[in-house]
């Protein structure tokens, strides 16, 4: 069992998908920006979702205004939540989702049960704004980790390229739920 809230992704194989559903993350996110390197359209994101169980699933939705288009991923998708780095967008989806993540670039203070995806040097005041708070794993770093030792701040945690379909290597991440493990 993990000690922490865990956000993999971008997930974009289903190698991955499965490898973390086997850890039991919370959270599985998936890129709908179509001109983002992540982006793997909406039926390769629905074949994924069909082969695992148990976390929630997320769309990044940064970059979108149109709520139609939002609304649209929710429905086809079956989407558990959003992450945007557009906290009005997140407001106009309260009432459609519990599950909002802020994907900060630099502090911006609002007052709701948003949750943040940021880096260590905001990590401070997005708690004091009584936000929960998910560090991006690329800016923590293996070796700092432990320096991270509040089990209330979560992870968000990327997979890889796959060598080829269905094989990869997991020695990186295995170290990382290793130590985040109970």
């Amino acid at each position: 069992m993990l000690t922490r809230k865990i956000i993999a992704g971008p997930i974009k194989n289903l190698t991955d998908a499965r490898y973390f559903a086997a850890w039991m993350v919370d959270f599985m996110s998936f890129d709908l920006r179509a001109n983002s390197t992540a982006y793997i359209g909406p039926e390769r994101i629905k074949e994924i979702v069909e082969w695992v169980e148990g976390p929630l699933i997320l769309g990044d939705i940064s970059g979108h205004s149109d709520p139609s288009i939002i609304f649209e991923f929710k429905d086809v998708l079956g989407l558990d939540g959003f992450i945007s780095d557009d906290a009005s967008i997140l407001y106009s989806l309260q009432s459609y989702s519990q599950h909002l993540f802020f994907k900060a670039k630099s502090f911006e203070k609002f007052d709701s049960d948003i949750q943040v995806i940021c880096s260590t040097s905001q990590i401070d005041p997005y708690t004091n704004a009584g936000h929960e708070v998910y560090l991006r794993m690329e800016d923590v770093g293996l070796d700092n980790l432990l320096k991270f030792d509040d089990d209330s701040i979560g992870l968000q945690i990327e997979g890889g390229e796959e060598i080829k379909i269905g094989l990869k290597t997991f020695e990186e991440l295995d170290t990382i739920f290793e130590k985040i493990e109970e």
